[in-house]
């Protein structure tokens, strides 16, 4: 997996990730506001990544701001397998995906 450069790395530097102890209650109830899906058919930890990654970080503003849209989704997931340790697999797992 590509690193991402230094300078382009700083400006992702910004981004955050909150703690939240009832993400899982709360990504359900945002995941049933945001989709039509069935959550039943969805895997749970997929939802609790994409909840942390929209709602408890600077994710959605950054995209917006900065041009290497891969360095901030690789610093995001790692940020949220530092924070939520039970949630790295997934994280790795997206970031595959998406990188």
């Amino acid at each position: 997996m590509k690193k991402c450069k230094k300078s382009k790395l700083a400006k992702c530097k910004f981004i955050k990730v909150e703690y939240n102890n009832d993400y899982i209650n709360k990504s359900k109830e945002w995941f049933n506001e945001h989709s039509y899906k069935d959550i039943a058919k969805i895997n749970p930890l997929r939802v609790y990544v994409n909840y942390i990654r929209h709602e408890l970080s600077s994710y959605d503003n950054a995209i917006n701001i900065c041009t290497n849209k891969k360095c901030i989704r690789r610093r995001i997931y790692n940020l949220i397998s530092i924070i939520y340790p039970e949630l790295t697999i997934e994280c790795e797992i997206q970031k595959e995906l998406k990188i």
